[in-house]
This record gives C-alpha cells, sequence and structure tokens, in this order.
C-alpha cells in the first residue's frame, strides 16, 4: 500500500487505486470511508480487505461524481439535466450511496420545479403578447375608421366645393 500526503489532511493517506471501467482512480481510504454504509466503505475500510486496488466494472463518467461527493459532499454542478442525474442516480444505488441518492432527488425536484416556473412564465408572457396583438389589432382598426371617416369628410367637403 503507498502512502501519500493528502492535499488537505494532516498525515499520511493510505491511497486507493480504483479501475473503474478501465479508468484509474486514486483516492485516500479517509474519502471512502465518508459513507460508511456504502459498497465501498464496506470494500476497502474494513480490517479484513488489505489490497489497495480494485476493479469494479461501473461507468468512468460517472464515477467521477461519485468520488467528488464523497469528497465535498456537493453534487457536481455540471449535472443539470434530468436524464445525467438518474444515470447517477443508478450508480449511487449500486454504491449504496444513499445521502447521494437523496441529493439527486432533490437536484431533480429542483430541476422540474424550475422547468414549470419557466414554462409558467412562458405562458403569462405569450398570453401577454396575444393581448397586446389584439389591443395593436384594435387600434389599428380604430385608426383606419377614423382615417376613412376623416377622408369621407374631407372628400364630401371637395365635392360640395365642386358642385358649388
Amino acid at each position: 500500500m503507498k502512502k501519500r500526503k493528502c492535499g488537505l489532511l494532516t498525515g499520511d493517506c493510505d491511497e486507493i487505486i480504483l479501475n473503474i471501467g478501465g479508468t484509474k482512480f486514486s483516492t485516500c481510504r479517509i474519502t471512502l470511508k465518508n459513507a460508511p454504509k456504502s459498497v465501498l466503505f464496506a470494500r476497502f475500510c474494513t480490517t479484513s480487505f488489505k489490497s489497495s486496488s480494485l476493479f469494479i466494472d461501473r461507468d468512468p463518467t460517472l464515477f467521477r461524481h461519485i468520488l467528488n461527493w464523497l469528497r465535498s459532499k456537493k453534487l457536481d454542478s455540471v449535472l443539470d439535466t434530468i436524464s445525467e442525474l438518474r444515470d447517477l442516480e443508478t450508480e449511487a444505488d449500486f454504491f449504496c450511496l444513499i445521502d447521494l441518492k437523496d441529493a439527486i432527488l432533490k437536484r431533480c425536484q429542483g430541476i422540474r420545479h424550475l422547468k414549470r416556473i419557466q414554462k409558467e412564465t412562458f405562458l403569462v408572457e405569450a398570453s401577454n403578447i396575444r393581448g397586446i396583438n389584439h389591443m395593436c389589432c384594435k387600434l389599428q382598426e380604430r385608426y383606419n375608421r377614423q382615417m376613412n371617416v376623416s377622408f369621407l369628410v374631407n372628400h364630401k367637403c371637395t365635392l360640395a366645393a365642386i358642385i358649388m
């Protein structure tokens, strides 16, 4: 097992090498201890497991977010679609990361709420545009009627002057 200094930690770090779907990730054992009910904790943080590396046949692009979650307990901001979050939720289920799954569900609810607000705003704006268009049409009609009346009045006056 390698010992190396971890940036913010005092003391040595037991480096763990995780080969996730062919991509190698390095982390400290203490990072994996941040989720005591997880598969990763059970595999690397118990006294029975002595190896410092393991292959896990999962998606490495999603595991990056899992490792970041274990380090900071925050979801990566790049996860902004429900489909991405659902994929990550599947991985959270696999690794038994209940807190991560809860955070994903909250983010999904937030995205749905935001979409609902955007849709309502669009409908209000569209309704306002229809109302404005209707008002413009009415003003145009009134203007055209006044112009026709004005033309007819002026035309009658001109005809009356010619006839006299």
